[in-house]
This record gives structure tokens, sequence and C-alpha cells, in this order.
């Protein structure tokens, strides 16, 4: 549920609102949106403080009300547009609200170590991939719903730097891949497809856009609506910015031809480079194509992640 939140000038604070809150939305004097968060080793007053383009933090502040010292951390936004003024109210109702106690400048820290991602809009070149890329993500999410997986979305990855789509436990994995060509040709790291400690399977799908199609925006409304976990929430939340839908509907492809053409392949199975030591090499990836490799049927895919989850 969203919380309605009520900022006030930080003079207009009363000594009683430092008192009892834990997080205090305000303004700053110069009216940025900012937060107060309670810090909870009130013996530590070094003061640091960082910046990025979007965002500054302090660390150890001691705020002085009617004399009475309080000791918080502030996060202050440094822009006033709209669009970026509704990404840090959307912080506040993924992250910072849920607060119960006060926290250390560590745990902030640590918080805040993806924040960044969310005010940065996807270029548009790079829009149209990134859009194919969530779309069958967000597709094979609801087809193994849709089939009786019915934790699958909880399971979806809570981080843009994750190395897979979809992390059933800590020894399976799903990595999603979508083309909108007619040959189920995907590329791959050479990382995703290689690895021994893991067993990992490949969602390969084949994407059609149609006028009439699902859009994204609508894929996004269905998979909100059947995840619980508030980390994978607010990733979602994430990924439905960067991918602009807050004036479009994304794109349009045809649900039912994506649902029969889905693949689900080990990648055991997948042609790959022989796992050798490439000394001095890094960031290896390549085009597979997956189209005669052996799948799984319907219900050996089913039973694996019963099994599993």
């Amino acid at each position: 549920m969203k919380v309605e939140i009520v900022y006030k000038y930080i003079s207009n604070i009363t000594a009683d609102e430092f008192e009892k809150n834990v997080v205090v939305p305000c303004f700053d004097e110069e009216g940025f949106s900012s937060l107060l968060i309670k810090n909870s080793n009130e013996n530590k007053t070094v003061c640091s403080s960082f910046k990025t383009n979007n965002l500054k933090w302090e660390l150890n502040k001691i705020l002085m009300k009617d004399g009475q010292p309080f000791n918080f951390h502030i996060i202050k936004m440094l822009k006033k547009d709209s669009y970026s003024v509704s990404q840090f109210n959307i912080i506040f109702d993924y992250i910072f609200s849920k607060i119960q106690n006060p926290i250390s400048d560590f745990e902030l820290q640590q918080l805040l170590s993806s924040i960044e991602d969310l005010f940065q809009v996807t270029p548009e070149k790079d829009l149209r991939l990134f859009q194919i890329g969530i779309f069958g993500e967000l597709l094979t999410i609801r087809y193994l719903y849709e089939n009786g997986i019915l934790s699958i979305g909880d399971k979806y990855h809570n981080h843009f730097s994750s190395k897979h789509d979809i992390e059933i436990n800590q020894n399976l994995r799903i990595e999603v891949k979508s083309s909108v060509n007619e040959k189920r040709i995907h590329r791959f790291s050479h990382s995703q497809i290689s690895r021994t400690d893991i067993s990992v399977i490949i969602a390969s799908l084949i994407l059609e856009e149609a006028k009439e199609g699902t859009s994204l925006k609508e894929m996004f409304d269905y998979v909100f609506d059947i995840v619980n976990n508030p980390d994978v929430r607010f990733n979602l939340q994430l990924l439905y910015k960067k991918c602009n839908l807050e004036n479009t509907d994304g794109l349009r492809f045809a649900l039912n031809k994506a649902k029969e053409d889905i693949r689900f392949i080990s990648a055991k199975n997948a042609p790959k480079i022989p796992a050798v030591k490439f000394e001095g090499v890094s960031n290896i990836s390549y085009d597979v194509d997956l189209s005669m490799a052996e799948c799984y049927s319907l219900d050996e895919i089913l039973t694996l992640l019963k099994q599993e989850i």
C-alpha cells in the first residue's frame, strides 16, 4: 500500500516530532525534498557527506532544536523536477517508510548502494531492446505462475547487477533470453551458461510485435499483483521507471504465441565455448543458437521447479 508522504519545512518540525519519529520527511531551507533518519549510534558525531548527480546524504549529523541535540542522517534530493520527486517518493514508500528503528551510518550506506539506479533514464536508443528483455522476463514469470508455480514472482532478481534473472534457490537459477527474430539465437556472457557450481535453466522466448497484443505495462500490472517480496516489488518499480512507462504502454507482443514458443533448456545442453581458463581475458560473450538444443517438456520443468522451490 502506498504511503502518504507529508513534507514539512525542517524549521516547522517540533522537538516532539524529532524525538518520536525514526524517519522525518521534510523540505530543507532551499525547498529540496529531504529525509531525516534517526542515527542508532548517538556517540558517533563525526559527520561525513557524499554526493551524486541526484542525491546528497550526510551521516552522523547533529541537529539542534530548542537547544536540544538530535542525532540524524540526512538524505537530500538535489533536483525539483516532477520525475525526480516522484522517484524520491518511491524511495520513501518502498524503503524508508518501513524503517522502525534508528540505523547506523553503515546500514544507511548499504540501503543507498543501489538507489541511484532509480533516477537513471534509459537512453532512447537502448529503450527498445531493454523493453523486449523485460517483457520476456515478466512473461516467463507469468507463464510459470499460470502453470502452478505460485511463488515464482518472489524469485525474480531484486538488483540490476544480478547474474541471472530468476533465482529459485542457491543451486538453481533461470536466465531469460528474448528475441524478436525468427531464429532462437541469444547472446550470453560466458559465465552465464558455463557455471559448474550451480544449475542454470535458460528460458528462450521468441516475441512477435502485435498492434493489439499485450503491452509491457499490462505485463508489469500482472506481475505486481502476484509478487509479495518487498525487495522484488521495489526492483519492479525501478524497472518500470527505466522502461519509461509513465506516458506510454510500451511495446506490445502477441501473448499466446509467445507462450506457445517458450522453451526451457538446461545450460548444459546449450552450445558454448569449452570451459577453459582465459588468462587475462574477461567479459566474454557470444551468440548461441538454441534451436537444436534439447528442451524440457512443460511437465518436466514444472516438476523440477516444484521440487526445488
